[in-house]
Parts: C-alpha cells; sequence; structure tokens
C-alpha cells in the first residue's frame, strides 16, 4: 500500500472514507475495527505489529480484514443494507465474505514466524 497507510488512524480514516452514507455508529468504531484486524494478522503471523508503525506488508490484509468487520457491522446492526452503500462513488465490487477470503488468502501467503525452542533437561 502506502506509507500514508502505516498506522491504524490512517487505515481507519483511508476505509471511512472509502465509503458513503456510513453510519455514525459504524464510523465511530472505524479505528476499533482497523486495531481488531491488526492484532488479528500480528497473532496470526506471530509478528508484533504496532499501531504507529504498519510495515507495508501488513496493511493490504489489514485493509481488507477490517473493511470485512465494517460491512458486516452495517448489516447486522441494521444500519441499512449494502445495495445502499457505495465505494469511491460506485458499487460495492465485494462482499464482506468476500473481503474476508481475500485477506485469509493474504495471511496464508505471508505465513507464521515459528520459533520452537528445544531443552537440554
Amino acid at each position: 500500500m502506502a506509507d500514508s497507510l502505516s498506522t491504524i488512524g490512517s487505515i481507519a480514516q483511508f476505509i471511512n472514507s472509502s465509503f458513503t452514507n456510513v453510519p455514525a455508529g459504524v464510523s465511530g468504531n472505524m479505528v476499533q475495527f482497523v486495531d481488531l484486524a491488526r492484532q488479528y494478522v500480528s497473532q496470526f503471523t506471530g509478528v508484533t505489529i504496532g499501531s504507529n508503525s504498519i510495515s507495508e506488508n501488513y496493511q493490504g490484509v489489514i485493509v481488507n480484514l477490517a473493511m470485512s468487520s465494517v460491512m458486516s457491522s452495517i448489516v447486522s446492526q441494521g444500519f441499512g443494507q449494502i445495495a445502499e452503500l457505495t465505494i469511491n462513488g460506485g458499487q460495492i465490487p465485494m462482499s464482506a465474505s468476500a473481503y474476508k477470503e481475500l485477506a485469509d488468502a493474504q495471511l496464508k501467503v505471508l505465513g507464521r514466524h515459528v520459533v520452537s525452542v528445544r531443552s537440554l533437561s
């Protein structure tokens, strides 16, 4: 992605500006959605990812996980139909589950950082 998406706040702003008609109840929690995605990626990969120093390697998957959460939240809280939302002035290209599947595929590409320790006792 870019250096401009290296913090949870900048990713939240990017996602929020990508939509139109996002209900306040969802947009007000955008940073939390992104931070939960960051924590999930960090736990999955085994790599520490700071909230203010997100490497380009992880930005895309965090964006996709957060997009999935945002879209799911809008629908599950009854704020409206996904059809009422638009991304960048056009129709939403993917569903929440499609964003989640894309993020899962990206996580598999990233892999996991595993450390094994052997005891000599």
